[in-house]
């Protein structure tokens, strides 16, 4: 029975990063026979061996977000919709925020980029193109500085 277990964790878990309740919510839902204090015994004994790991499960998100270009708020929506346990999303925080502002201009210059290549943005494209990264998850202060950076950019250029 455990072996089972076992073995069916390491299948799971060769695919892709899981966290414990994951890993729990899946387990329980292929093998329905076996008691969910079984299965909570083997996560454990595999959390302790290093096999499931919170934090490169996080890490592999927040990297799979940012090459997205997606925002701060976007990325932790992400965490949370995948059970990242809130209280290591604040540990990671830092690691969301590293490279935003160079993100947020990297996100714009691709929106925009292919909708304003030949002519010049007006008020109301600005105001559009503000909302987009604030719906890509940039707080004001990032989407702000963006949009500045970007019009410099194409003064310049």
């Amino acid at each position: 029975m455990r072996d089972d277990i076992k073995k069916k964790a390491y299948s799971l878990l060769e695919r892709v990063d899981l966290t414990p309740r994951m890993l729990l919510d899946r387990l329980s839902e292929r093998m329905p026979d076996e008691s969910r204090e079984e299965i909570k015994s083997v996560i454990r004994e595999l959390t302790e061996r290093g096999v499931v790991n919170i934090a490169r499960f996080g890490e592999r998100v927040i990297e799979t977000q940012k090459a997205r270009l997606y925002g701060h708020r976007r990325i932790e929506d992400a965490l949370i919709i995948k059970r990242f346990p809130k209280k290591y999303i604040e540990s990671v925080s830092g690691m969301i925020e590293f490279d935003e502002a160079e993100r947020a201009l990297r996100c714009l210059e691709a929106r925009a980029g292919r909708i304003f290549a030949n002519y010049d943005i007006n008020p109301e494209e600005t105001k559009k193109l503000f909302n987009y990264l604030i719906r890509q998850g940039y707080d004001y202060r990032t989407a702000g500085e963006a949009l500045e950076n970007y019009k410099k950019g194409k003064e310049q250029a």
